[in-house]
C-alpha cells in the first residue's frame, strides 16, 4: 500500500497538471524589407529595429512562454521597398538587418523566394552571419520546419512557399506539406504553425487540403478582410504588418493539441519606444541608411 500511494498521487498530479491549457505567446514580424529605422511619415511615425529590440525584450519579460518569428519578405530591394538605394547598399542593408535579428533571437525566419534576390553566395553569407534558423519546406537549401518545447507544447514551425506566378498554388507543395503536417501531428507535435507568403485565395485553399494547421501566419495582406488575425475552422489565419511599423503578439491558450482560445495585441513602435543600446550601436555605424 506505501508503495501504491505515491503511485497513485503521481498519477493524479499528472491529470491534474494536463487539465489545464497551457499558453504561448508568439510574437511575429514579416513583410520587412530589412527597414532599420523608424518611418517619418506623417501618417504612422513608427518602426524601427531598435524600438523592436527594446519591446520584444519587455514581451519576453512580461511571457517568457513566447515564440519570436520573422515571417519572410525580410530582404531589401523588390517593388515594395520604399528605402530601396542601389544593389551594393541593398545587400550591405540586409546584411545588418539580420544582424539585428540575431541580436533579438529570432527563434525561426521564413525564407522566401525573395531570399535569393542577390544569389545563392550571398544568402549564404547571411546563414553563416547570423546563425539564425532558416526555414523553407521546398528548399534544398534550408530545413523544411524547426521543434521548439515550450512551457510543456512541443511546437513545429513550417516554412512553406508554394505559389508560383504562372501555375497559381502548387498541388505537388500542397500534399508535401500535408505529409510533414500529418507525420508532426503522429509524432505528438502539439501545434502546427506555417509561416507564408500566400495570398488569401490560396491560404483558404491551404485549410482546406491540409488538416492538422494550427496556426497560419502570412506577409500577404487579406484585401477586403482588414483583420489582424482571423479564424478559418480550427486554423487561426495572422498578418504581419508591413515594414513591422508595429509588432503582433498573439496569445494562445491550448488544450489537447487544439487552440481553444486566443488574443492578440497590435504594438505600435511609436517615437515613446526607447532604443535598445546594443541595436542602436550597431544601427550608428550605418547613417547611409537613415532617411
Amino acid at each position: 500500500m506505501k508503495k501504491i500511494l505515491p503511485l497513485l498521487l503521481s498519477v493524479c498530479l499528472f491529470a491534474f497538471n494536463n487539465a489545464f491549457a497551457s499558453q504561448l505567446s508568439i510574437i511575429y514580424t514579416g513583410e520587412t524589407y530589412a527597414t532599420l529605422f523608424p518611418c517619418h511619415c506623417p501618417a504612422e511615425p513608427a518602426g524601427g529595429v531598435s524600438r523592436r529590440a527594446t519591446k520584444i525584450n519587455q514581451l519576453r519579460k512580461e511571457n517568457p512562454n513566447s515564440l519570436l518569428l520573422e515571417v519572410g519578405n525580410s530582404f531589401a530591394g523588390g517593388s515594395r521597398d520604399y528605402n530601396k538605394q542601389a544593389e551594393e547598399l541593398d545587400k550591405q542593408r540586409t546584411k545588418v538587418y539580420f544582424k539585428c535579428l540575431s541580436l533579438m533571437g529570432y527563434d525561426a525566419v521564413m525564407a522566401d523566394e525573395g531570399f535569393l534576390r542577390y544569389g545563392k553566395d550571398f544568402l549564404r553569407e547571411i546563414v553563416q552571419e547570423s546563425g539564425l534558423e532558416f526555414i523553407n519546406l521546398s528548399s534544398l537549401i534550408f530545413k523544411s520546419h524547426i521543434i521548439k518545447e515550450i512551457n510543456g507544447l512541443k511546437i513545429a514551425v513550417i516554412g512553406f512557399e508554394g505559389y508560383n506566378e504562372q501555375f497559381g498554388l502548387s498541388k505537388d507543395r500542397i500534399d508535401e506539406l500535408k505529409r510533414l503536417t500529418d507525420k508532426l501531428k503522429k509524432e505528438n507535435i502539439n501545434l502546427v504553425i506555417v509561416l507564408t507568403d500566400q495570398n488569401e485565395q490560396d491560404i483558404y485553399e491551404l485549410t482546406k487540403n491540409v488538416e492538422g494547421i494550427d496556426c497560419i501566419i502570412s506577409t500577404v495582406n487579406y484585401g477586403t478582410n482588414q483583420k489582424q488575425v482571423i479564424t478559418v475552422g480550427q486554423t487561426l489565419l495572422a498578418l504581419s504588418y508591413w515594414q513591422a511599423r508595429r509588432l503582433t503578439r498573439l496569445n494562445l491558450n491550448v488544450e489537447d493539441g487544439r487552440i481553444k482560445s486566443y488574443s492578440f495585441e497590435e504594438i505600435k513602435l511609436t517615437p515613446d519606444v526607447p532604443d535598445d543600446p546594443e541595436v542602436a550601436a550597431l544601427l550608428a555605424k550605418y547613417p547611409e541608411f537613415k532617411r
